[in-house]
C-alpha cells in the first residue's frame, strides 16, 4: 500500500490543512467537495502513471510529484508576484507570472519522470517516507478539525429563535413594498471626502434627493470593522457580549458569523410573507445567508465560497479563476431583475466596493483585472491610492443612480431603497498617530453614506445623526407596527489585531474638526 497510498494523503492533507486553520468559515459539504476533488484528481494521475510505467512505486512518485506541483502553484506565484527590485514590483503583469510558474512546474516534473525512469532499483523507502508524511499532515489536520468541532458549541452564539414561518405572498401590495438593502463597503460620508479626498459628491447627493431620497449627511457606522458592523446593523443591538481587550478577530468570528449568516432582519421580513433574496458575493461575511430564500452566485455555490476561493488560490487552478470586475457587472445586472420576482422580496446586496481592490475607473472601464482570488490582496494599492479609489466611487455612483432608476421603474409598488456604508474609508490611518490625529480617522472610518428612499411615514423617523444600528429598528417599526425602540447611541471604534477592543467614542468623534469642510469643485462624471 506504502507504494501508491501517498498521492491520495498529499492530495487531501492541504485540503484537510486548509479546513483546521478556518474551521468556522466553511461548512462540511464545501470541505468534502474539495477533499472528493482533490483526492480523485491524485487517483487519475496514479492511473496515467501507471499506464504509462506499468510500476506501481514509479507510478507513486510520478503521481505525488503532480499533486505537489498542482497544490504549490499558488504559493510559487505569490511568491513571484511579490518580488520587487529597487522597491518596484518586478513583474506587473500575472500573465506573465502565470508563464513563468508554468515553465518552471513543467521543468521540474520532467527531471522528476526522468529520475523514475532512469532508477535502476525498484523504490522502496521515498514511497514510505511520502506515506508517512503525508499520513502524519493530514492526521494533525483532522484532528484540529475534530477538536474545533468539538469546542464550537462552547462559542457559538445560539441561532434566531423563531415562530412557524407563514407562507410567503405571491402578490405585491403597498403595505408590503420590496425593501433593497444595498451596502457600499467603505463608501464615505459626503463631508469625509471633501475632508480626505477634496472631492465634492454634491452631484451623487443631489441626484438621490432629486429622486426622493432622504440622506442622513451626519451619520455613523456603529462599528469600525465590516463584520462587526454588518452584524450590529443585521441584528438590531450592540455586540456587548463580544467585547474583549485581547481576543484576536479568529477568536470570536464564529460566534460573530453565526448572528450574521442567521441574522435577525431576515428572519422578521420571512415572518411578514416576504421572500428574501440574498447575493453571495466573494467576501466570507456575507458570502452566504443560511435562510435566504433566493440566492444568486456569480459562480456555482460549492465554488463560491471563500474557502473554494482560497483553495483555488492555491492549485494550479489559479490562473483560471474568475475576475472581480465581471462578478460586480453580473450582480449590478441580476439585482435589476428582482423587481420582477411575483410577490414581497427583502433584498440583500454587499460589494467590497469602492474599497480596493480597485478595478474599474470612473467611466467604468476595467483599471485592473484582478482575479477574485486576489480580491482581499489589495493588489491595485490600498487606501492611500485616493485618486483610484475617487475613480471607483465615481463609477459607483452612475452604476448605483441606473439601478435605482431601473428598480423604481420596473416595480408595481412603490420600493424601499437603502444605500448605506458599512464603514467609511481610511485614508488617514497611521498606526503611530495618537490623540486628534487618532481621533481625526474615527471621523473618517465612521462616517457612511446613509439613503433612503421610503415613503413619508418612514422618512419622517430619520435623522441627520442616524446610526447603522437603528436602519432596521426604524424601519420594521415604521412598516410593521412592531415594538422596537431607537437604542441609545454609541460608536465603537476597533482595529485590526483587536478588533473587539470598542471603544465608545460618540461623544468625541464630531469634535475631531472644529472647522467646516474644504470647498473643493471636483467634477462628478
Amino acid at each position: 500500500m506504502t507504494r501508491w497510498l501517498h498521492p491520495l494523503l498529499l492530495a487531501a492533507a492541504p485540503v484537510l490543512f486548509l479546513a483546521a486553520h478556518n474551521p468556522h468559515e466553511t461548512t462540511a459539504q464545501t470541505v468534502l467537495v474539495a477533499l472528493a476533488g482533490s483526492v480523485a484528481g491524485a487517483a487519475a494521475l496514479l492511473g496515467l502513471a501507471y499506464a504509462g510505467t506499468r510500476n506501481l512505486a514509479r507510478a507513486g512518485l510520478v503521481a505525488s510529484a503532480c499533486v505537489v506541483l498542482f497544490h504549490a502553484y499558488g504559493r510559487g506565484f505569490d511568491a513571484l508576484w511579490d518580488l520587487e527590485w529597487d522597491e518596484e514590483r518586478l513583474f506587473e503583469s500575472s500573465t506573465v507570472v502565470h508563464t513563468i510558474l508554468f515553465a518552471l512546474e513543467a521543468v521540474a516534473l520532467a527531471v522528476v519522470v526522468l529520475l523514475v525512469r532512469r532508477s535502476k532499483e525498484e523504490p522502496e523507502l521515498l514511497p514510505r517516507l511520502l506515506t508517512a508524511f503525508g499520513a502524519l499532515f493530514a492526521g494533525m489536520s483532522t484532528f484540529d478539525i475534530v477538536q474545533a468541532g468539538v469546542e464550537a458549541p462552547k462559542v457559538a452564539a445560539a441561532a434566531t429563535a423563531t415562530e412557524p414561518r407563514p407562507e410567503p405572498l405571491l402578490s405585491d401590495d403597498p403595505a408590503h413594498p420590496d425593501v433593497y438593502f444595498f451596502i457600499l463597503d467603505g463608501y464615505a460620508r459626503q463631508d469625509v471626502l471633501k475632508r480626505f479626498y477634496t472631492f465634492d459628491n454634491a452631484p451623487f447627493v443631489d441626484a438621490l434627493r432629486a429622486r426622493g431620497f432622504y440622506v442622513a449627511d451626519q451619520s455613523r457606522s456603529t462599528y469600525a470593522e465590516t463584520f462587526l458592523s454588518l452584524t450590529s446593523t443585521l441584528s438590531m443591538r450592540y455586540l456587548d457580549e463580544f467585547k474583549s481587550d485581547t481576543a484576536t478577530e479568529m477568536e470570536q468570528r464564529p460566534a460573530v458569523y453565526d448572528l450574521l449568516h442567521n441574522h435577525e432582519v431576515g428572519r422578521r421580513f420571512q415572518q411578514q410573507g416576504y421572500r428574501y433574496v440574498h447575493f453571495n458575493t466573494n467576501f466570507s461575511a456575507t458570502e452566504r445567508v443560511d435562510h435566504a430564500d433566493i440566492a444568486y452566485s456569480y459562480r456555482p455555490p460549492l465554488l463560491q465560497s471563500e474557502f473554494m476561493s482560497v483553495f483555488v488560490r492555491t492549485t494550479l487552478l489559479r490562473p483560471f479563476e474568475p475576475d472581480v470586475a465581471s462578478m460586480y457587472h453580473y450582480m449590478f445586472d441580476t439585482v435589476e431583475t428582482v423587481p420582477d420576482i411575483d410577490g414581497p422580496t427583502f433584498t440583500f446586496l454587499h460589494l467590497l466596493a469602492p474599497h480596493n481592490p480597485y478595478v474599474f475607473d470612473a467611466s467604468g472601464n476595467v483599471r485592473s483585472n484582478v482575479p477574485l482570488t486576489l480580491q482581499m490582496q489589495e493588489k491595485t494599492g490600498g487606501w492611500k491610492e485616493k485618486a483610484q479609489y475617487v475613480e471607483q466611487l465615481q463609477y459607483l455612483n452612475t452604476r448605483y443612480l441606473q439601478i435605482i432608476d431601473s428598480i423604481l421603474a420596473k416595480s408595481k409598488v412603490p420600493p424601499i431603497i437603502i444605500l448605506q456604508s458599512d464603514h467609511g474609508s481610511a485614508s488617514s490611518w497611521d498606526p503611530k498617530s495618537k490623540g486628534k490625529k487618532r481621533m481625526r480617522f474615527w471621523f473618517e472610518r465612521t462616517g457612511t453614506l446613509n439613503a433612503w428612499y421610503a415613503p413619508p411615514s418612514v422618512q419622517v423617523r430619520l435623522t441627520p445623526k442616524m446610526l447603522s444600528v437603528n436602519t432596521f429598528r426604524i424601519l420594521l417599526s415604521e412598516l410593521f407596527g412592531e415594538d422596537l425602540p431607537e437604542l441609545e447611541p454609541h460608536v465603537y471604534t476597533s482595529w485590526y489585531g483587536a478588533p473587539y477592543k470598542f471603544v465608545d467614542r460618540v461623544d468625541t468623534v464630531d469634535a475631531a474638526f472644529d472647522k467646516a469642510p474644504p470647498k473643493v469643485t471636483t467634477p462628478t462624471p
